[in-house]
């Protein structure tokens, strides 16, 4: 069993539209709907596309680097 949250559209006639995860089989399937009573007045979200992010390419560390407080802060520890 599968708990799914999705908007749903009622047609005038009584037909309830909705969307389901593409992996769900075809065919019947028992469900239970919650239905507010009063239908949204929010606009349906859109996906926003995913994030074009530029690659960079890292050196790692130098052999010598070492990261001690005493090298980070210096001889006052600040």
């Amino acid at each position: 069993m599968r708990t799914i949250e999705t908007t749903a559209n009622v047609t005038p006639d009584g037909k309830l539209i909705a969307e389901v995860p593409a992996d769900i089989s075809p065919g019947e399937h028992p469900v239970v709907l919650v239905i507010e009573e009063t239908p949204s007045s929010r606009p349906r979200r859109i996906p926003k596309p995913p994030l074009k992010l530029k690659t960079i390419h890292l050196e790692g560390w130098p052999e010598d680097c070492t990261f001690g407080r005493k090298d980070i802060y210096g001889d006052d520890g600040r």
